[in-house]
């Protein structure tokens, strides 16, 4: 299962990179939401959030990302639990509307 922290190398790329990963036979994508104290994860992945984080990239944007996607494989949404909380009572649901078909917490 690939993974891809979503607004790394940027918003649109990774769109891109989403549906590249699909055309190549990936059959579950991991989206990861930035998050700007990641230790649980290793160097890149802490690189990757944080560049997504320099760019503005938020849940909401994360949401968006996937959903412009437009997948027809399903995705699964890691975040750490900070994300969620801000992302509101509602979080769960927007993520499932997005496109979203499981959530891995930390």
């Amino acid at each position: 299962m690939p993974y891809v922290t979503a607004g790394h190398p940027d918003p649109v790329r990774s769109v891109a990179l989403l549906q590249g990963l699909e055309s190549v036979g990936a059959d579950v994508i991991e989206v990861g939401v930035p998050f700007s104290d990641p230790l649980a994860d290793g160097a890149v992945i802490q690189a990757s959030s944080q560049r997504a984080l320099d760019l503005g990239v938020r849940f909401d944007d994360v949401l968006r990302i996937i959903s412009d996607a437009r997948l027809s494989v399903p995705v699964v949404l890691f975040s750490y639990l900070n994300p969620l909380l801000r992302g509101g009572d509602d979080a769960l649901r927007r993520a499932a509307d997005a496109g979203a078909h499981g959530v891995l917490v930390t």
